[in-house]
């Protein structure tokens, strides 16, 4: 019997961790990436801004020093798909990439069509979350006529997310959800690696 006033059934969920390497890992990592950038062309061939990923150009699967990093991720993308009631276990992701945000670099909104889970690990954030950007994600149900005399936005009525993910934190979402990136207005880079599962 159901005794509750407000029962949630299409409810938006997300998966975050934190602390997801070591201070050596990552350090190796965001020295690895930054090289690379320097040696491998510019991918994503369909996006509108000029900001550089390696989507296409270099594959985070095939690449050996980003093994521990995608069994972590391909751990909790497990935790999380099991958590929605699936006993599916992937063993590795689908492909992954990794995108340098220099100042005033932006994302456009998107989706990553074709997928079940999307991922996104931030290897070097802005520590001050003043400065840091946000990922932003929009309800994925267009709201046809918005409540009126709305006061208060709640978990219940929000028509966009704010998140300000942590440096070496982990955020797993739906690929069918539209987000995007804000302007980078940080003084060193902002470097993120994302990840698409089947």
């Amino acid at each position: 019997m159901i005794k509750k006033e407000i029962i949630q059934y299409f409810p938006t969920s997300f998966y975050y961790k934190e602390n997801i390497l070591s201070k050596n890992i990552k350090q190796d990592l965001i020295d690895y990436v930054l090289k690379i950038k320097e040696k491998t062309k510019k991918g994503g061939s369909n996006w509108l801004v000029n900001t550089y990923n390696s989507l296409g150009t270099l594959d985070l699967i095939k690449n050996k020093k980003f093994n521990i990093l995608n069994k972590e991720i391909t751990k909790y993308t497990n935790i999380f798909n099991n958590e929605l009631g699936s006993n599916y276990l992937y063993k590795n992701p689908s492909e992954g990439w990794f995108n340098v945000y220099e100042k005033n670099d932006h994302q456009e909104f998107h989706t990553h069509p074709g997928f079940t889970f999307s991922a996104v690990y931030y290897l070097q954030v802005e520590e001050d979350m003043n400065k840091r950007s946000s990922i932003i994600f929009k309800h994925p149900y267009e709201d046809m006529k918005p409540l009126k005399g709305k006061v208060n936005f709640n978990q219940l009525s929000y028509q966009r997310a704010d998140i300000k993910p942590e440096n070496n934190s982990l955020l797993i979402f739906r690929s069918y959800l539209h987000h995007f990136v804000e302007k980078h207005m940080g003084s060193k880079p902002r470097i993120t690696l994302a990840y698409n599962f089947d």
